[in-house]
Formats: structure tokens, sequence, C-alpha cells
């Protein structure tokens, strides 16, 4: 009966051993539950990436709406300044028939001759009524005496010892600038271009507008050793004595033109 009891403790101690032990260690996960656990959770990860990324894209949309936005208000400030700047500006177009270029050239010692070219050509633009720029053409086939000289003068200004017309058939001015003194003069700075050669040059002209019609004037000295024109001229040819000629021609620009 004793050894009975004794084994029955026993058992009962053996039993309250592994009851607490089972307590102690966790039971093992389902493999499918956890496996449905960490697709949810990878899911979740995926949604809130998917939002960022859609948040960023909203982002930049927003960036290149307000690009594009400032590029319109700027690109409308150009178009209202040059709408602006073009309402203020007038264009005259030169009158050919009207307008001439008289010339004078002169030997060192003695007399000198003079003649008239053609305007081919050009136009001239004024800003709040002031002179501001333009250009004109001068036809130089058309290059005549004033001075009663004969047809071998002018022959000989055509050549190439002179002009070369046959190559070079044109000359041109171009005003790139022209600030108002008072009045209706202006100190005038352009580009004068002769058989190909082109030089700065400045000058003072007058113009005044009337009626739509613009009439401007200009006394212009250049020195055609710039342009190549050789013929009797010092700063190529030495010891020519009275046959030198200056480099130095004068031309009075008479200009008329119209809106």
């Amino acid at each position: 009966m004793r050894q009975k009891s004794i084994l029955t403790v026993a058992l009962l101690l053996i039993g309250a051993f592994l009851i607490a032990c089972t307590a102690q260690v966790a039971p093992a996960e389902d493999p499918a539950a956890a496996a449905a656990v960490m697709e949810e959770m990878v899911e979740e990860e995926g949604h809130d990436d998917d939002d960022g990324e859609d948040h960023s894209d909203e982002a930049e949309d927003h960036d290149d709406d307000a690009m594009d936005d400032d590029a319109m208000m700027e690109e409308k400030e150009e178009e209202t300044e040059m709408a602006m700047a073009d309402a203020s500006e007038a264009v005259y177009a030169i009158n050919t028939a009207d307008s001439t270029v008289a010339w004078r050239g002169a030997k060192a010692v003695g007399s000198g001759h003079t003649g008239t070219i053609d305007v081919a050509e050009g136009s001239l633009t004024v800003a709040d009524g002031q002179l501001i720029s333009g250009s004109f053409v001068i036809d130089m086939t058309t290059m005549v005496s004033t001075d009663g000289a004969n047809s071998r003068l002018i022959g000989h200004l055509e050549s190439d010892d002179f002009f070369g017309i046959e190559t070079h058939p044109t000359a041109s001015l171009v005003i790139n600038s022209a600030e108002a003194q008072g009045g209706d003069q202006y100190a005038v700075s352009g580009d004068l271009t002769i058989k190909g050669i082109t030089n700065p040059i400045e000058f003072t002209a007058t113009a005044a507008e009337a009626d739509g019609q613009l009439s401007a004037t200009a006394d212009i000295v250049f020195d055609r050793a710039l342009y190549d024109v050789q013929y009797a001229s010092g700063s190529f040819f030495d010891g020519l004595g009275n046959d030198l000629i200056n480099d130095e021609i004068e031309i009075t620009v008479e200009l008329i033109a119209t809106k």
C-alpha cells in the first residue's frame, strides 16, 4: 500500500513537471497562418510605397504646372513689351526718286570734281518722334558728274582703280544708333560698306517729320583708303606730287521717306 502511494506521488510530480515545461514553451505557429500574415504585411508595405510614388508624381506635376504658368507669364510680358515697342516705332520707306547722294573729290593741289549717285532702296525708323536707326543702298552704277567733266572721268571712277563697280555695283550705309542732340540734330553711328569692305563711321545728321514724311540730311566724310580705293592715294603711293588725290571723299545725303 505504501509503495502504491509512493508511486502515485512520483507520477503526480512527473505530471506537474511536464505541465510546467509545456506552459513555458510557446506552441509552434501554423505555417499557413504565418504565410498569410507575411503576405498581408507585404501588401501593406507595397500599398504604402505606391502611395508615396503617387504623391511624388503629383508633386512633380504640380511643380511642372507652376513652371508652365511662370513661362506663360514671361512670354506674355515679352509679347506685351514688344507690342508696346512696335506701337511706338514707325518705319519710313525711302522715296528713291526724291532722295540723292552728292559726292565731291579733290586733288591735294588744284580743283576737284563733283557728281551724284542714286539711292536704290532703304528705310528709316523713328521711335517717339526721334530717329533711332535705318539703312540705305547706293547704286554705284548711276554715278554721274555735275561739274561738266567728260565721260572719261566717270569711266575711271567706275574702274578697279577706284570703286570697281563691275564687282561691287552697290554701297550701303547702316545706321546703328542715332542720339538726339537737340532740335533736329543727331549724333549718328553706323557702318559704311564700299567695295565689300565695311568700316564704322560717325557723323552728324538732321531729321524732321512733318505730315507723314521724314526728311533726313547728313554731310559725311570718309577715308577712301579704308575701302581699298588706291588710285593716286598717298596711303598707297609715294612721290605723287601734284597728282596726289585726297583720301577724304565728301558726300551729302538727302533722304525723303514716307510711312
